[in-house]
């Protein structure tokens, strides 16, 4: 698979979906950037979210 092919089915991907899964992903990155800010490792802060999915 070229890299176009891949951009293209990504591209496909994201434009498929919905509104509340673009809210939610906003959610969970706003929640991370949150966690770093307050002193939370990165990786704890993602390791949290993984939890809650």
């Amino acid at each position: 698979m070229s890299d176009d092919d891949a951009l293209k089915q990504e591209t496909g991907a994201v434009q498929q979906m919905t509104e509340a899964e673009r809210k939610l992903l906003v959610g969970f990155k706003e929640f991370i950037r949150g966690k770093v800010a307050l002193g939370v490792p990165r990786e704890r802060a993602y390791a949290i979210v993984a939890e809650i999915l």
